[in-house]
């Protein structure tokens, strides 16, 4: 850092207004004063680019030429970098495509730094060009940030290296009294395929801890009988609240923000304390005390926090009240506690519409969603429920199916909560208030509030700070529609429907329904009418407004018909289909393709074990009759495996198993073979004869050397099959391996069973080049080619990938799978690229996506349209204005 030329610094800032506005003005405004400050303040340039889109980088970077880029602003993980698209909306960039564009400038950055929540990810991709790269491992809030950036620049000025220079970022968080100084990461580029990352390890995070933390997480661990392994607990814990987090944080930025309306002004919701709603654990007469409205001031947190509460609470409201709002208020602030403290359990928002068995206890239920979502063993989620390590934060109640299964998962939530295992742990339930008030039992928890609805001064406030005044002024002297918009979810489709409404009009509807109906459909409108920069369809057209709400209707149709609120593509079952036509189609399609495919493999095997006895073509058959009886075994149930990964132990067994069968079996059938085919006579000589043992001897002598050959090619086919179908096992559930984009598992599964098909088909393809050099050329005899027993073993090889019932069938999975979307493309229910849909219906705002999961972004709107009839919609026609 001694160069005499002055070294230029290129801050780039991108905060769409469609997100929370960070401080970022504040970041560069000291970042400047501290190098303005500095001893070598004339060695130092700063240029900055604002509000930039993702084609700016480039000419940022090669007008300003600089030595050090510092980014500041969004980051979503792995989905990219928040940047502006033309209209001044969210346009994500990816960590490769990022990576790409500074490789073009390796020689000249020497330092980037992005100072963007989750941002670690993008980093690492960056150090393959880069010799100093920073990024934020996790989620960094504005004050952490600005105190990094400072600590940072100030080292800088003083002429101290990068290293030095991100330790003084990190202890400029820490000074300040914020506990994120953790979370910077600088990663090096030391090799060209290694990176070496600068952030702290395990054992530093847990000596770095106050003596009281420390005590805290000894006796958390010594409860859980793990002290030994202090380290793989927590990395187990961070991962999972990384991903819990995560999470979260999107949902909270979709569904206020994104979704609906770009404001960040937040409603204080109105909240009443109704102690007469639950039944306390305690025998205490909740019932007695009157209902009290709490101050708009309240955090749910407090009221979470309170001493008569104690973390187990109900959280009641109408529909669109701000039930779910207030469930991820409260998840974020008890993410922040359990990162500041390592005895606070991780708070999981888990949805009760997937709880099916009304048998099924909860803690079981919990057991199978948190393998679910996050890819874990049943044997950890045991652990995390049973040492109260999570939070269960229950949503969606009332979406269960009927009110009878609702009352009696109230009843297992009861069962649950007075287990001894998690008596007095804390857990909140959420369901809207006309459906609980209808069932004879009550929740044992220790206090319940209630979302009231917002009163005409919270509405007009809400409406003047975020500039709709003229909206106030059209529905302020009109008292059907106040009404309506009493809830914070109508009152801002409200905010963006205003230009399609006409007022009178919406007055004058007869009844609530026929009001709500109106306002939807101008939502709709609204909604396509927006002019937004779709990735999705970023080289093709994007479908028809009326092909997109016909998909919709079909999506919402399904979810509500099996009281979902989430869906992912690769749990796509039959009973999707509409009728028994088309669910026979669907079966009779895939039991044929499975019955042909494996026939042809087995009967071509037998062609060759049998050396063409009675015609090849009557093995052909033979092996297509026996395709089409296992085919009529196949399930219903698709059955997805993602992944394999290998195992040496199982391998041996498989070979041991394999050698052993294909000695017998080739013993057997090479007797019996080589008998029929040499000894025909022999047949009617023993019917007409007695059988006499030394008739046989000097038979079998003469088969001797062809039952050894035989016994042995057998031997040795089957066993490196058997041994390949063995060690190619399913993996044991890693939180890192979850699906991460739509379609995801589907894909590796096809994947999964290609590269297996390849390596069996090898596998045979050698043992039948052995039989054929054993046999004189019998397999050339079929195929006349050199690559004959390569391709006889690729062939033969079908039927074994797609009769692994053991392991499960990730090759009938894929069949099944897209022979589905193929029948529900064709019925005009979904499109071809189904993916690809979804997206684009995520960037118009109807649906949001965690993960590879999608739903809509209120169960308003799901409700709303599997209400509507797909034959009502016209491409002639309007959408619904009645």
């Amino acid at each position: 850092m001694q160069d005499t030329q002055p070294r230029k610094i290129l801050i780039l800032s991108a905060n769409p207004r469609s997100i929370s506005q960070l401080r970022l003005e504040e970041e560069k405004r000291e970042i400047r004063e501290g190098l303005r400050r500095s001893r070598q303040r004339d060695q130092y340039l700063i240029d900055t680019a604002e509000a930039v889109r993702y084609r700016d980088i480039r000419r940022a970077i090669l007008d300003h030429e600089p030595h050090i880029i510092h980014f500041c602003g969004h980051g979503e993980g792995e989905e990219g970098l928040v940047f502006e698209d033309e209209t001044g909306q969210v346009k994500l960039v990816d960590a490769q495509a990022l990576a790409e564009l500074f490789e073009l400038f390796a020689a000249q950055v020497e330092c980037v730094v992005l100072n963007a929540c989750y941002s670690k990810v993008q980093a690492e991709e960056i150090a393959q060009y880069i010799n100093y790269v920073v990024g934020m491992s996790k989620e960094i809030g504005d004050r952490a940030a600005i105190e990094f950036a400072v600590g940072f620049y100030d080292a800088i000025g003083a002429g101290r290296s990068f290293n030095d220079a991100y330790k003084f970022g990190c202890n400029a968080i820490r000074i300040a009294g914020i506990a994120e100084h953790l979370t910077p990461a600088l990663i090096n580029k030391t090799t060209t395929n290694q990176t070496v990352l600068s952030s702290p390890t395990k054992v530093e995070v847990v000596q770095e801890l106050k003596t009281s933390d420390r005590e805290i997480l000894i006796k958390k661990l010594n409860s859980i009988d793990i002290t030994p392994q202090l380290a793989p607990q927590l990395e187990n814990r961070k991962l999972l609240l990384e991903r819990v987090k995560q999470e979260v944080t999107k949902r909270w930025n979709q569904f206020l923000q994104r979704s609906i309306l770009g404001e960040n002004i937040v409603i204080n919701l109105i909240k009443e304390q109704q102690p007469d709603k639950v039944e306390s654990f305690h025998d205490i007469k909740t019932g007695t005390k009157p209902y009290k409205e709490l101050s708009n001031d309240t955090r749910i947190l407090e009221v979470f926090d309170s001493e008569d509460i104690r973390g187990r609470l109900l959280i009641l409201g109408a529909p669109g009240s701000g039930k779910t709002t207030s469930l991820l208020e409260l998840s974020k602030a008890l993410i922040e506690r359990a990162e500041n403290q390592l005895d606070a359990p991780i708070p999981i928002i888990f949805n009760l519409s997937s709880w099916k068995d009304n048998r099924q206890s909860i803690a079981h239920w919990l057991e199978a969603e948190l393998k679910s979502k996050y890819n874990i063993s049943i044997e950890f989620a045991q652990e995390l429920i049973k040492k109260h390590q999570i939070l269960p934060m229950l949503d969606g109640l009332d979406e269960l199916a009927t009110s009878v299964e609702q009352e009696l998962c109230v009843q297992q939530i009861n069962k649950f909560i007075q287990e001894e295992d998690y008596k007095f742990h804390p857990i909140v339930v959420c369901s809207r208030s006309q459906e609980y008030s209808s069932y004879s039992t009550k929740l044992k928890l220790d206090g319940a509030i209630s979302i009231n609805k917002l009163t005409a001064q919270q509405i007009q406030e809400y409406l003047t700070n975020t500039g709709h005044n003229n909206l106030w002024k059209a529905i302020s002297n009109k008292p059907k529609i106040m009404e309506l918009v009493t809830t914070p979810f109508w009152l801002k489709i409200t905010i963006i429907s205003y230009q399609e409404i006409t007022f009178d009009k919406w007055q004058s509807k007869k009844n609530t329904t026929q009001q709500l109906n109106y306002l939807f459909s101008a939502y709709v409108r609204r909604m396509f009418k927006r002019d937004i920069t779709t990735r999705a369809y970023t080289n093709r057209k994007p479908p028809t407004t009326q092909k997109t709400i016909i998909w919709l209707i079909w999506l919402a149709t399904v979810l509500e018909n099996d009281s979902q609120s989430e869906f992912l593509i690769e749990k796509m079952q039959p009973s999707l289909l509409e009728d028994k036509r088309q669910y026979r189609i669907y079966l009779i399609c895939v039991k044929l393709m499975f019955g042909l495919v494996v026939g042809q493999g087995i009967g071509l095997i037998l062609c060759v074990i049998f050396k063409f006895l009675f015609g090849q073509f009557i093995w052909v058959g033979n092996g297509l009759s026996i395709g089409l009886i296992l085919a009529a075994k196949i399930g219903d149930k698709i059955h997805p495996i993602e992944s394999r990964e290998w195992s040496f132990v199982n391998a041996l067994t498989g070979l041991k198993s394999g050698i052993l069968y294909g000695l017998t079996i080739g013993f057997v059938l090479s007797i019996i073979a080589e008998i029929i085919i040499k000894y025909n006579s022999l047949i009617f000589y023993i019917n007409k004869n007695t059988i006499k043992i030394e008739v046989f001897i000097p038979i079998l002598m003469k088969l001797l050397p062809s039952v050894i050959y035989w016994s042995f090619s057998l031997a040795m086919i089957l066993g490196i099959t058997f041994g390949i179908l063995e060690g190619y096992i399913k993996p044991k559930p890693n939180i890192k391996s979850t699906s991460k984009f739509p379609n995801q598992v589907i894909w590796n599964a096809a994947a999964n069973s290609v590269v297996s098909f390849l390596i069996i088909g090898l596998a045979l393809g050698i043992g039948f080049w052995v039989i054929d050099v054993l046999t004189n050329g019998i397999v050339k005899q079929l195929f006349n080619y050199p690559f004959s027993g390569l391709v006889l073993g690729l062939v033969g090889a079908l039927p074994y990938r797609l009769i692994d019932v053991k392991r499960g069938t990730s090759s009938i999975a894929s069949i099944q799978h897209f022979t589905l979307r193929f029948i529900l493309y064709l019925n005009g229910c979904i499109p071809w690229d189904f993916a690809r849909f979804l997206e684009y219906c995520t960037e118009r705002s109807f649906i949001q996506r965690i993960g590879s999961r999608h739903s809509f972004f209120h169960p308003i709107v799901q409700e709303r349209f599997a209400k509507k009839d797909p034959k009502s919609i016209s491409p002639t026609r309007k959408l619904d204005q009645k």
